[in-house]
């Protein structure tokens, strides 16, 4: 018996992928091609990532946009609105039971990435300079030395 869960759970997680992919490929095509009509949703805006549920009657999409904190909560207000029309199309070309209703949330995990990879590089940086000032103390150091022996 375990075998044949251990094959259902990995079909599903096959599944889950694909349909991950799909709404991923399938909003960022319309939000791409302007087929939402919603004023808010204007400039450069990145489909992240697609969380689908394990019934797959719900999905998160995350999104990274560049802009203001105001301008992300008016995208991601704007695509929240018309959830209704998205899931719509999207159902048009899935071929499932159910077509997950889908929340949009902002992902910062870039915004994160980019500070993290800022500060390991001030780290470095300074790493760098103590590394290089540690040289020269001892550099000085061993001089000296050699200069009360002579």
């Amino acid at each position: 018996m375990p075998n044949r869960w251990m094959k259902v759970k990995r079909m599903q997680t096959i599944r889950t992928k694909k349909v991950n992919s799909f709404l991923k490929e399938e909003i960022s095509k319309l939000i791409l091609n302007n087929k939402i009509k919603d004023p808010r949703i204007d400039g450069l805006i990145t489909i992240t990532d697609v969380e689908v549920s394990k019934d797959m009657q719900y999905a998160k999409v995350f999104i990274s946009c560049i802009g203001s904190e105001e301008k992300r909560v008016s995208i991601i207000s704007g695509l929240n609105h018309a959830t209704g029309f998205i899931q719509k199309e999207i159902g048009k070309n899935m071929h499932t039971r159910y077509t997950p209703r889908l929340t949009f949330y902002y992902d910062n995990s870039l915004e994160r990435g980019f500070r993290i990879t800022k500060k390991i590089n001030e780290i470095g940086i300074c790493h760098e300079e103590h590394k290089k000032t540690e040289a020269e103390i001892s550099h000085k150091a061993h001089k000296e030395h050699r200069g009360k022996h002579t």
